[in-house]
């Protein structure tokens, strides 16, 4: 029995994982999905929404497990559980990188986005003007991201604002 933590990637949250949890928690493990900061039921304001916060995020959601843990990272997430694991190696398990970044020593998300020659989402990314943080429409989540959700009403529910 492992003790799995699911980790979102970007634009995503917790939601992602339901139907996993429930299929790993039927095979005898113990599964739980988090929101990152800014993502899902968590509200923080876009001014704390950092790699930094995600991070401590996961921190907090491992240290409070009594046994080592599982890190699966989806997309962005890759890097967040990369770096959990350099500051709490002793609490961690295994990782798992699901269609994830792997950064290298150096490496940022965005310079390994701007290495992807054949990249699809970079181009859609809007940069605050002072270049704190990114978004993306909700246009295209609903046509690139999520674009195999045939249920329209929970594609609505996962977009951030309703038509």
């Amino acid at each position: 029995m492992s003790n799995i933590i699911l980790v979102h990637g970007a634009w995503g949250g917790a939601w992602e994982f339901k139907s996993m949890i429930k299929s790993l928690q039927e095979k005898g493990h113990r599964a739980q999905a988090i929101d990152l900061p800014g993502h899902g039921e968590s509200r923080e304001a876009i001014s704390e929404v950092t790699m930094d916060a995600y991070v401590q995020r996961v921190i907090e959601t491992v240290e409070a497990e009594s046994v080592p843990v599982t890190l699966v990272g989806h997309s962005l997430a890759g890097s967040v559980i990369s770096q959990v694991a350099e500051v709490i190696p002793e609490k961690i398990e295994r990782l798992v990188y699901v269609c994830a970044l792997l950064p290298a020593n150096g490496d940022s998300p965005l310079s390994l986005m701007q290495s992807d020659a054949k990249g699809e989402l970079l181009p859609f990314i809007e940069f605050s003007a002072d270049q704190s943080y990114v978004t993306v429409s909700d246009e295209l989540v609903k046509n690139s991201l999520l674009n195999d959700v045939s249920d329209t009403e929970q594609l609505l529910a996962y977009c951030l604002t309703s038509e």
